[in-house]
């Protein structure tokens, strides 16, 4: 796909990406280990919000676990370990919503 910069108006910019799983390969696992990525968890009404949010502010159409990245940013920057403004992150959607 193509690469999109959304607008802070949209979405502010925060730190990283990750990549969470239920079970993580051997070789993903050591690399995961050695970036120190965290993982967290979002509301079932985080992710059905993810995909509308991200269309409409211009993203690809997704699923919600498609989003789950947008909707652990949105969450990320509500809390109380919040980025400051100059940081940014990278949001991978994995899924296409192909009934859209």
């Amino acid at each position: 796909g193509t690469p999109l910069v959304f607008q802070a108006t949209c979405v502010s910019t925060v730190v990283a990406a990750h990549w969470m799983a239920l079970e993580a390969s051997a070789p993903a696992l050591a690399v995961l280990r050695r970036h120190a990525v965290q993982s967290m968890t979002v509301t079932e009404d985080a992710l059905a919000a993810a995909p509308g949010l991200l269309h409409g502010c211009g993203g690809p159409r997704t699923t919600p676990s498609g989003g789950a990245g947008l909707a652990g940013a949105v969450a990320a920057l509500a809390g109380p370990a919040a980025p400051g403004r100059d940081a940014r992150i990278l949001i991978l959607v994995t899924e296409t919503d192909m009934t859209g």
